[in-house]
């Protein structure tokens, strides 16, 4: 069975258009959960709007078309929608955008001093990852986390890296530090000896 099956077996039909979402889930194997997560909402939310008892808007069906790829559909006079073509291949991530600050600002956007707002960003990136309100990007300078060639995981000079402050960070992972007034570091945080203390690469 190939992976368009279930889009042509509907082709023409008239259907509801969490018909059509459903079946393009089932045929995508995409949990309602995680589609949940990928749109930003609860997985109540979402249940309500796949079972019809709640009604979303035209935009908020586009929002779930576009994720789950149902781009060549007609939308008819009674509100039900018809596959006219082939879906895309693949779902569409939700894209999130977070400011790109300097090492400088980023100190004062940090949440004991607020001074910086995102309106003073560098510029703004997008990811297909969801962080916090307070998420910013950071470019790395240095070469004290780049691994040596062919070792993974990497961060060279001039990458830049998703800071999120309101994340709890434990040892094994990478994390901003400040060492004082406005200059941080990044490292990864390990426990030696008893003591958590920051390595680089």
């Amino acid at each position: 069975m190939d992976g368009f099956s279930t889009e042509r077996n509907n082709k023409g039909m008239k259907m509801k258009w969490y018909e059509l979402a459903r079946s393009r889930m089932k045929e995508l194997g995409i949990t309602q959960e995680k589609l949940a997560e990928e749109l930003g909402m609860t997985q109540g939310g979402i249940g309500h709007w796949l079972r019809g008892s709640r009604h979303p808007s035209l935009d908020e069906i586009g929002v779930v078309f576009k994720y789950l790829g149902i781009d060549n559909v007609s939308f008819n006079h009674d509100g039900t929608f018809s596959p006219v073509g082939e879906y895309s291949s693949a779902p569409v991530k939700k894209q999130y955008e977070y400011p790109v600050f300097s090492h400088v600002q980023a100190g004062m956007f940090s949440p004991e001093l607020r001074t910086f707002t995102k309106g003073d960003a560098e510029r703004w990136v997008s990811t297909t990852k969801k962080a916090s309100d307070c998420a910013f990007w950071l470019e790395v300078e240095g070469n004290s986390m780049t691994a040596p060639t062919g070792s993974k995981p990497s961060f060279p000079d001039g990458m830049l890296i998703l800071v999120d402050p309101e994340q709890a960070v434990e040892p094994g992972d990478f994390c901003i530090a400040r060492l004082g007034g406005d200059e941080f570091t990044f490292n990864k945080l390990i426990r030696d000896s008893g003591q958590v203390v920051l390595q680089p690469l």
